[in-house]
């Protein structure tokens, strides 16, 4: 039923693929790149002024006010699936640009380095690299870094202060960590107090541009709700936030109202049942994921849910971003249900990104592990992680090195 329904979807959707943008078109758009809260909003201001709109809303759902959705921060992967749809017309370019999205971390920073996302995509190195330097002018400055100096290296950039001292003192980032001036003047080849000023300007950057988005799930009700029935099947329904939408019946054609508020329904329509078959095939491809966690996340990418529902990566995107999923361990995005591949064999980078943090949680905290025994860890429990993958992981977690991690125990 899903696939039948992303079908009629995407050629509906398809069939407009290189036509101009009509109002119609761009009203579609913007319901479904609504969250529901928003949608529901929308629809309550609209009914106040449009009598040929018929809302039913569920008894037990209260409308939030237009200036609580306002006053909400976006979600990351939100606010970069929007600037990806932007800067991104090409079809190709914009399927490895949303890959990269996939390993976007919380702090903005990348979970997997450039020759993996280009194997998951299909596609060379250098193409993927190509479209990383573009992606990397998202605001704000540091997003999709590879490294803390990345991240720091873009905003300098940003800011105009990425000249040669700025390099030598990003080059050297572990004695500015130290606090030893003297010897990072000397090992960058620069005067006491240039370094001290390029310290300075690097103190106001910040290292995890990605925190000024919201992580956590909105306090309104999740879009929907899952279960395993005892078969093992998925069981979703829907949260019941976004009200039923009709028209009232006696309308005209020749009546702006009563067209807009037609147009208005369909829309609304359209983004349900895109909705719904979206989620139904993330959902029922990450079964597993439903009952044990994330960790039991298998790898999908919305180039995989696309081409299986017959949508475009935009219209996945779309749909996914601000959608919640609430599962018997919690709620959390949509966007979280999708997971890059870690090499071969069926393991997903989410799923070795939640076994690191197990690992370090039950960890001796007189002798924490370090990357390489951690890297041994994973690939114990199936996840194929080198060293230099853990520390990226580790990073992107918030969990210090294994030094740190020592001292840090009382």
């Amino acid at each position: 039923m899903a696939r039948r329904v992303g079908h009629q979807v995407g050629a509906a959707l398809q069939l407009r693929q290189g036509l101009r943008l009509t109002p119609a078109l761009r009203q579609q758009i913007a319901v479904l790149r609504m969250t529901a809260a928003e949608l529901s909003a929308h629809l309550d201001g609209v009914a106040r002024t449009n009598r040929w709109l018929d809302l039913r809303r569920p008894a037990a759902a209260a409308p939030p006010a237009m200036g609580d959705v306002a006053a909400g921060r976006p979600s990351l992967y939100g606010h970069v699936a929007a600037a990806i749809d932007a800067a991104f017309p090409d079809p190709a370019a914009r399927r490895i640009a949303l890959a990269f999205a996939d390993v976007l971390a919380p702090s903005g920073w990348l979970a997997a380095d450039v020759p993996a996302v280009a194997a998951a995509v299909g596609v060379s190195a250098g193409a993927a690299a190509a479209v990383l330097t573009r992606l990397q002018r998202i605001g704000p400055a540091g997003l999709f870094a590879r490294n803390l100096a990345e991240c720091l290296s873009l905003q300098a950039d940003d800011a105009g202060l990425l000249d040669p001292p700025m390099r030598a003192v990003l080059a050297r980032l572990d004695l500015v960590a130290a606090g030893d001036m003297g010897a990072l003047a000397a090992a960058a080849g620069l005067s006491p107090a240039v370094a001290a000023a390029r310290v300075a300007a690097l103190r106001g950057f910040d290292p995890k541009p990605g925190a000024q988005f919201d992580p956590a799930p909105p306090a309104a009700p999740p879009d929907l709700a899952v279960r395993l029935a005892p078969d093992g099947t998925v069981i979703a329904e829907d949260g019941g936030e976004v009200p039923m939408v009709a028209l009232r019946p006696g309308g005209d054609a020749r009546d702006p109202d009563w067209v807009a508020a037609r147009a208005l329904v369909s829309a609304v329509a359209r983004r349900g049942a895109t909705l719904r078959a979206v989620a139904a095939h993330v959902l029922r491809h990450q079964a597993a994921a439903v009952a044990a966690g994330p960790g039991a996340l298998r790898p999908l990418t919305r180039a995989e849910v696309a081409a299986a529902l017959g949508l475009s990566e935009s219209t996945v995107s779309r749909a996914v971003a601000g959608t919640t999923v609430a599962a018997p361990w919690g709620t959390r995005p949509l966007a979280d249900w999708f997971a890059a591949p870690l090499g071969r064999g069926g393991a997903s980078g989410a799923g070795a990104r939640a076994a690191l943090r197990r690992i370090v949680a039950d960890e001796d905290p007189r002798a924490p592990l370090s990357d390489e025994a951690l890297a041994a860890r994973l690939r114990a429990e199936g996840f194929p992680a080198a060293r230099r993958t853990v520390a990226k992981y580790r990073a992107a977690l918030g969990l210090p090195p294994a030094t740190r991690r020592r001292r840090r125990q009382p």
